[in-house]
């Protein structure tokens, strides 16, 4: 394989023994032919790390690499460091790409002379498949920080981006050790370095949900970490000269996001939650904030309308609603998971 490399494709592995094969399969499929894999073994207890030099032997464009446990975000750091590409993509070991993944991103970036570029994703959840579909268009790093504000999750993942590598190498720190919002954060950084960025309505990659796995569980310290991703994007927002009113839209999103973590397990006693909501609050200073209401989705609207008035009950009952469907509605769940002002969302029933 030649040094000079265009994409490097990180593919961080924990204990995925059993999706790990279908997903790099699917990378060699790939009709775009210049890239290289950085295989990832996060420090596997199953059968994940004989299985990634396995992989490595079958597939000549796969280099695999062993590290002890440190999380998503160490292994993606690590497979940054050992990446030879011009530009940077990121594939979840249980997921798969479509075809013209590689291809679409690069010609999105190079052809239109972009800082990165962003498409569509299938949400998978073994039964349903419903399509994140944006509108295609050409815009600014501005403009994406705003609608990153505005919930648009399609922008949060890192998996459905291109990055370039040379922007990368600019950042003052990359993914955190973190539970959850590594990408969140990741990608709070990476925009203030955007002049120019494409997004693609193609759906070119496949996110499979499991929706009983520990990460669709409640996590610990999930305020602490989603107040973190609040304060890095109101210093970008000062940075950047934006508008106050859009940091207050975020963080009605990050709120929203909260609520969503604490149902996600066995609903506590009403105290215990009055206690959450509380938190949340103060927090996320609700009682203070001034939001561009009309630029929010309409699911924002209703939360932040209840905690400005602290209707406790009313709620508590919305979300476990929500959350009871979770098990039964992958649409009703993704109102509330994958909440997106203005996507175009499709749902098919899988054969």
């Amino acid at each position: 394989m030649h040094e000079n490399i265009l994409i490097s494709v990180i593919v961080p592995a924990y204990n995925v023994e059993n999706t790990l094969e279908k997903c790099l399969e699917s990378i060699s499929k790939q009709t775009f032919k210049d890239y290289e894999v950085i295989l990832v073994d996060d420090g596997s207890i199953d059968g994940t790390s004989e299985l990634v030099d396995i992989l490595s032997e079958k597939y000549h464009f796969v280099k695999s690499f062993h590290k002890e446990n440190g999380g998503l975000g160490s292994a993606r750091n690590y497979g940054i460091g050992k990446s030879k590409g011009k530009y940077i993509c990121f594939v979840d070991s249980d997921d798969y790409i479509y075809p013209e993944y590689l291809e679409t991103l690069y010609r999105g970036v190079f052809d239109l002379k972009t800082d990165i570029c962003i498409c569509g994703y299938i949400y998978d959840d073994n039964k349903n498949e419903t399509h994140i579909s944006p509108k295609s268009k050409m815009t600014t790093g501005v403009e994406l920080i705003k609608e990153f504000a505005y919930g648009n999750s399609f922008l949060y993942f890192a998996w459905n981006k291109l990055y370039k590598m040379s922007i990368i190498n600019k950042m003052p720190m990359l993914f955190e050790n973190r539970h959850c919002a590594e990408d969140m954060y990741f990608n709070c950084i990476y925009y203030q370095y955007v002049e120019r960025a494409c997004i693609l309505s193609d759906c070119l990659y496949s996110y499979s949900v499991n929706l009983s796995s520990l990460s669709n569980g409640r996590r610990d310290n999930f305020i602490r970490d989603m107040s973190l991703v609040d304060r890095k994007f109101k210093n970008l927002c000062i940075e950047k000269e934006i508008h106050s009113s859009v940091c207050d839209n975020f963080k009605l999103v990050l709120m929203r996001n909260c609520f969503s973590n604490y149902f996600n397990s066995k609903i506590e006693n009403y105290n215990e939650y009055k206690k959450y909501f509380d938190n949340c609050i103060d927090c996320f200073a609700i009682l203070s904030l001034n939001p561009s209401v009309k630029d929010i989705t309409k699911l924002d609207r209703i939360v932040y309308f209840f905690a400005k008035h602290k209707w406790y009950f009313s709620l508590y009952i919305c979300t476990y609603i929500s959350k009871f469907s979770k098990r039964n509605s992958l649409r009703l769940f993704n109102l509330l998971r994958c909440s997106v002002s203005g996507n175009q969302k499709r749902q098919y029933k899988k054969e």
